[in-house]
């Protein structure tokens, strides 16, 4: 008895440095904007200016500091996609910034995850909101 308590007990640790060491990053939510439906395709942009189409926000997205691996980058742009998708939005800036300002970040600097989510504002979603368009 005491010998199967202590395998199981080996095997919960194991199972508890396994998950607990996959680290994961929180993402704030400021929503901005009505409830929208939730869509299915978000365009993705790095800057503000390459936004060719009337829009509106819906959401600002940040993270907390995170080590600035590429691994976690696609993990934490995945989950901001997700939210945008949820929210209704139509495509998301975004943008990871470095304290250093370097695309290839050591392992221990640290960095954080800004975005912002927005809807084109169509002829049918003008309407449907009553929003001016200056």
């Amino acid at each position: 008895m005491q010998r199967a308590w202590n395998k199981s007990t080996r095997l919960i640790f194991v199972f508890s440095i396994i998950f607990t060491s996959c680290s994961s990053v929180f993402i704030d939510i400021i929503k901005v904007s009505p409830d929208l439906e939730a869509t299915k395709n978000i365009d993705l942009y790095t800057s503000r200016e390459e936004i060719k189409k009337p829009h509106g926000a819906v959401a600002v997205l940040h993270s907390q500091r995170f080590d600035c691996s590429l691994k976690l980058q696609n993990r934490i742009l995945k989950k901001a996609i997700s939210i945008a998708k949820k929210n209704g939005g139509d495509a998301l800036v975004y943008y990871f910034d470095y304290r250093e300002k370097d695309l290839y970040a050591l392992p221990d600097e640290k960095c954080y995850f800004s975005g912002l989510v927005i809807k084109y504002l169509t002829d049918e979603i003008v309407k449907k909101y009553n929003i001016k368009v200056e």
